[in-house]
């Protein structure tokens, strides 16, 4: 349980950052896509499983 609380805070830490440079007019929402994108690979990997997981889990329950 406390995994999935982790994941769903820091997949709002990454949707926040994604607005966050969506704001910025230079940067193209491919752009910002890439770079989370980026940040993401570079996770370890339970890290990356933790948060498909979750991301499942959130698509199930809508």
């Amino acid at each position: 349980m406390e995994d999935i609380r982790f994941a769903q805070a820091f997949m709002l830490i990454l949707d926040l950052l994604k607005s966050t440079l969506l704001e910025e007019p230079v940067l193209s929402e491919e752009k910002v896509q890439s770079i989370i994108d980026e940040l993401f690979s570079k996770l370890p990997q339970f890290l990356q499983r933790a948060l498909l997981n979750t991301d499942e889990l959130s698509t199930t329950a809508a």
